[in-house]
């Protein structure tokens, strides 16, 4: 069975668990809501129970999925990321949505944001032979050539022009 996305795999029982760790308890484990021993009984029935072990057990691996998926690149920086052969096309499809975000700014964000889009439609087509757009492509090599600026880092710039040749290829077909 697939690990529950929105639980990162852990049981109803487990998220209950976890989520009742907010609750305050000082060091013995004892709630801190009132002097009496009628006001701490009262509030020891109204609360949940202290966090079992089993459920602080699992935390590190829980946020240790959480970090994976909140930071997709692993701390890798965009540019290498786009350049290497290993990225999946499910992280090259999601730097395309993050760029085509960008695009929708304004400048120079803008500008910036199509760089990236393109990047990544180059990276797929390159590294995966596969076309993470519905433009032709003709459109993709017209593009391409919009990209050719000085601000573009060189070994990305080599990268996309690799890219547009194979589209102007494919468009001739």
């Amino acid at each position: 069975m697939a690990k529950d996305m929105t639980t990162c795999g852990a049981n109803p029982a487990g998220v209950s668990a976890l989520l009742s760790m907010g609750v305050d308890h000082d060091d013995r484990g004892d709630m801190v809501r009132g002097d009496t021993t009628a006001e701490l009984l009262r509030a020891r029935f109204n609360g949940p129970l202290p966090p079992e072990t089993g459920a602080t057990d699992t935390l590190p691996a829980i946020l240790a999925d959480l970090c994976k998926k909140l930071r997709p690149l692993g701390g890798k920086p965009l540019k290498d990321v786009l350049l290497d052969s290993q990225s999946g096309l499910g992280l090259l499809r999601n730097i395309k949505r993050y760029g085509k975000k960008l695009a929708n700014r304004a400048e120079p964000e803008h500008s910036v944001g199509i760089a990236v889009y393109y990047a990544a439609i180059s990276s797929a087509l390159l590294f995966h032979d596969d076309k993470i757009t519905r433009h032709s492509y003709r459109y993709l090599a017209d593009s391409l050539d919009v990209l050719e600026t000085e601000w573009m880092p060189s070994d990305l710039a080599a990268h996309i022009s690799e890219a547009r040749r194979l589209c102007r290829g494919r468009a001739e077909q």
